[in-house]
């Protein structure tokens, strides 16, 4: 999920939220019909936006799974280079990390 869709998705949640807040505040104070009308209206909001949620955490889900079978076929493609990238990035924090406590002392 790229970060103009995560912003895309926030600011469609956020305005159906605010959408059904307004709503319902309406609601609470009208009488009748157009009470009921405020109040599925509100409703109806809250379940779009609902739905968009579930729509990016199953997007997210997906991009997950998909990111971790890349990865697998990668370390069982090239396990020695992996091995050896992951030597080097323990050394290097390591020397990042004595560098620091060092300077502490």
């Amino acid at each position: 999920m790229s970060l103009h869709s995560i912003e895309a998705l926030q600011a469609d949640a956020q305005g159906a939220l605010s959408g059904a807040h307004d709503a319902l505040a309406q609601a609470a104070e009208a009488e009748g019909g157009r009470a009921e009308e405020l109040r599925a209206r509100g409703l109806a909001k809250l379940r779009a936006a609902r739905e968009a949620l579930l729509n990016a955490r199953d997007s997210a889900l997906a991009q997950g799974r998909q990111t971790a079978r890349a990865a697998d076929d990668l370390v069982h493609a090239h396990p020695w280079q992996v091995v050896g990238g992951a030597l080097v990035a323990g050394v290097v924090a390591g020397v990042v990390a004595g560098v620091l406590l060092q300077r502490r002392r």
